[in-house]
């Protein structure tokens, strides 16, 4: 889980980790920066490819589009995902 609880982290099949944000959420820089928090907990000092799904989210802040991961020490490798 993601701390705040608008999304949840998951290692799947040891392969992708899968971010998804909560329906109807608001994303805030706050939420970006736990999310990638969660995420390099779950990595492990591995790398993985990263699919968020935040197809569902009611917005994005600006501030939080501008929390790029490389400012955090995540170890995700390439990100797929979708939006609205």
């Amino acid at each position: 889980m993601v701390e705040g609880g608008k999304g949840a982290v998951a290692l799947e099949a040891n392969e992708v980790i899968h971010l998804v944000w909560k329906p109807s959420v608001g994303i805030e820089a706050v939420d970006a920066h736990a999310a990638m928090t969660a995420v390099d907990e779950i990595a492990d000092g591995s790398e993985y490819p990263m699919l968020v799904d935040m197809a569902a989210t009611e917005s994005t802040s600006i501030r939080s589009k501008l929390s790029p991961a490389h400012l955090f020490d995540v170890h995700a490798g390439p990100m797929m995902g979708g939006n609205r």
